[in-house]
């Protein structure tokens, strides 16, 4: 399955099938909806695991109604240690949940939404890592809960939160449980939802928690731990694909995934940019797919490409994703379906885990800052000297006393918040906006580089790169699976010892793991970080006249503070910025349709 939705309460039977049929992009083999006098559940398929069963037969179990979205890769050996015969996830989760109840989830590896409807009592539950989105909407009367909020969206006329906008602009997404919606929210990581008469409550039931792995034998279990990870992503009733940038992380899930294919080959699939050569790896992926052997496609996207693809997928964001990677992933995932697969891999998580951001050693070269006694005496001086760099907002954390990092998809600051927006932004917004998740690991670790790992898995990873990754693939009606994400593979890396895991080089453990599956020129090339024309593509288009459409009506920015940035961006700087504020007009300009009135 790759939708669930459900209304709990009266509903409009057109109206509701109208808002389930706004998923249909998300798996087109096969659905099934289910109503009854005051509820109504549906799913859609995309059918990869037990292909030969219906889905209205693979729905109802052991009086339970489950409707599912993801994959439960150990569901077999849970079928084993359940006493299932022929066991099918959706039997192992009703089996499971009447054993252990809301913590059979603490049991799955994969990733899932998951509703179960049990004698007019419903539960909800979301993978540790929230790869699979799930939303809802509650009032007096009703309850909806979809993996996309359109579906929610086609049945209310919503509000923009206008105090979500700098968690938006400052993590580059909302956070959950908030979206820029009042009244809809996000089913958190890890998290179980239960509605009974129409009143709910909520509990996070399974966290991240380090499992201590030993230095002197963490290069083998982690490529131990990644081998078996690759090994349960590939589907058996289908053919796999991989992404492959020719990076380090994509490459090796590729070489590894070709050691479980037996007499097939790996097909593998990567974008570049004709007349672009400083930003096209191609020649890279080209050299891994000839090392592996794989049956490879390049695919070149140029800027009519670009225009287009920004646009479709401006329409079908829900909310808006300041991550322009978003935009030639979109067009790659539309390839890679029509090629005829439905499951592909990515090297996704692998930075975050192992440090691979130039930023972390920076970082880690001012945490000692920290304790340095008396350094809020440099803070009015730091105050006097704003400068729009990431470097200025260090230091100012540093003289104030206040978390020095907030994740990688930490964007505008705190000062560019109140620079750029017409509310006003406190200080250390940006600090509340994720202190549920600093207040959780210092009751866990107390280690400045676990944290970067922590935050990252949480923040950057969790609410950014997996809602970039299920949007655009979905659309296309494509999984895309993480092995780097298996939980296992995200416990066991969180409980190397952080210096070790660090080590004097970044990456360190998976370039020795590397070492036996790629061409050392591979392992060992300086990392570029992707990046596109695309600053340059949307200067020159149509797209900018939203920034005015939208600060005419709505006044969200202070006009002459985004010409600035729109200057600056002309000379090459601070393209990240102009890329949020672009994205975020651009689908206010497209959306305001649904809205009743901004308040």
């Amino acid at each position: 399955m790759c939708a669930i939705f459900g209304i709990i309460g009266k509903y409009h039977k057109d109206l509701a099938i109208n808002a389930f049929e706004t998923m249909k992009h998300r798996g087109d083999d096969e659905n099934y909806l289910f109503l009854q006098d005051n509820y109504l559940f549906g799913s859609y398929r995309l059918s990869i695991t037990n292909t030969h069963i219906s889905l209205k037969t693979l729905t109802h179990q052991d009086n339970l109604d489950i409707f599912f979205n993801g994959e439960i890769y150990n569901y077999q050996a849970l079928g084993d240690e359940l006493n299932l015969k022929n066991p099918t996830e959706h039997s192992v989760i009703a089996t499971a949940y009447r054993r252990w109840g809301d913590k059979f989830i603490n049991h799955l590896n994969g990733m899932y939404a998951i509703a179960i409807w049990d004698k007019l009592e419903l539960k909800l539950f979301r993978d540790p890592l929230g790869k699979k989105p799930l939303y809802y909407y509650h009032d007096s009367k009703t309850f909806v809960f979809a993996s996309e909020a359109k579906a929610i969206l086609a049945l209310i006329t919503p509000h923009l939160r206008y105090e979500q906008i700098p968690s938006y602009l400052g993590f580059c997404t909302t956070i959950s449980p908030n979206t820029l919606f009042k009244k809809i929210h996000k089913l958190q990581a890890g998290e179980c939802l239960h509605l009974q008469n129409n009143l709910y409550t909520s509990t996070i039931i399974k966290e991240l928690k380090p499992k201590h792995t030993s230095s002197i034998n963490a290069i083998n279990e982690v490529k131990n731990q990644l081998l078996s990870s690759v090994e349960k992503r590939i589907p058996k009733e289908q053919e796999v694909a991989c992404l492959l940038s020719g990076g380090l992380d994509s490459s090796l899930i590729a070489s590894m995934a070709t050691k479980y294919l037996k007499d097939k080959k790996l097909h593998t699939f990567s974008i570049g940019y004709d007349g672009y050569t400083r930003h096209d790896e191609r020649i890279y992926a080209s050299q891994v797919a000839k090392h592996i052997n794989s049956v490879h496609t390049e695919i070149n996207f140029s800027k009519k490409d670009f225009l287009v693809a920004f646009d479709e997928v401006m329409e079908l964001l829900d909310e808006p994703i300041a991550d322009s990677a978003s935009i030639p992933l979109y067009w790659l995932c539309k390839e890679i379906k029509q090629a005829g697969f439905k499951v592909v891999l990515s090297g996704d998580g692998s930075d975050e885990l192992f440090f691979g951001y130039k930023h972390y050693t920076e970082l880690k070269e001012i945490e000692p800052m920290t304790k340095i006694k008396h350094r809020h005496w440099l803070l009015n001086h730091i105050n006097a000297n704003f400068t729009m760099h990431k470097e200025w907002e260090w230091y100012r954390r540093v003289a104030e006393g206040s978390l020095l990092f907030r994740g990688s998809s930490n964007l505008f600051t705190d000062k560019q918040l109140n620079k750029f927006l017409k509310i006003n932004v406190k200080n250390n917004t940006t600090f509340d906006i994720i202190k549920k998740y600093y207040n959780y690991f210092l009751s866990i670790d107390a280690h400045y580089l676990n944290w970067y790992s922590y935050i990252d898995i949480k923040t950057q990873v969790g609410e950014l790169f997996l809602t970039k990754i299920d949007r655009m693939s979905m659309s296309s009606s494509l999984e895309v699976r993480s092995p780097f994400l298996d939980i296992d593979l995200v416990e066991m890396a969180l409980g190397i010892d952080a210096d070790y895991r660090f080590g004097d080089s970044p990456k360190h453990i998976i370039k020795t793991i590397a070492t036996d599956y790629l061409p050392h020129d591979i392992i060992y090339r300086k990392k570029k970080g992707f990046n596109y024309p695309y600053m340059e593509w949307l200067l020159e288009s149509h797209f900018m006249k939203s920034i005015h459409a939208v600060q005419s009506r709505y006044e969200i920015f202070k006009s002459s503070e985004v010409e600035k940035l729109i200057e600056n961006a002309k000379k090459g700087h601070f393209h990240h910025h102009l890329y949020a504020i672009i994205v975020f007009c651009v689908w206010l300009d497209k959306k305001e349709k649904l809205f009743k009135k901004l308040n």
